[in-house]
């Protein structure tokens, strides 16, 4: 997505090494960088929004609509490493089962 942005706007900031995210306000336009208000980050203006340390989007709403599954995939993520133990009731195969269902074919579980 091209950002179409001027100084004043307010964008979604997405941290892409921590769970950081946040409305930012456009500072300043650059050659290639999107500055914000804590001049602090930046997105690239290119167009691929990339940035240092994060992307930048429209809105929230535009986030979470074009990245409903990777949010979906980390959230699941979250609660399998926050979860000490199995689920009571659960097996060896249906662990097998939910891997290969996940990632194709038969895993085995090592």
């Amino acid at each position: 997505m091209k950002l179409k942005t001027i100084v004043g706007d307010t964008l979604w900031y997405v941290n892409d090494f921590s769970d950081e995210q946040r409305e930012v306000i456009v500072s300043k336009i650059g050659s290639k960088w999107i500055y914000f208000d804590d001049d602090q980050r930046r997105c690239e203006y290119d167009g691929n929004v990339d940035g240092w340390g994060g992307r930048c989007y429209q809105n929230r709403a535009y986030y979470e609509e074009q990245n409903a599954i990777m949010i979906a995939w980390k959230d699941l993520a979250k609660y399998i490493l926050k979860t000490p133990r199995p689920p009571s009731g659960i097996t060896i195969d249906r662990i097998k089962q939910a891997r290969a269902w996940l990632f194709g074919g038969e895993n085995e579980t090592k």
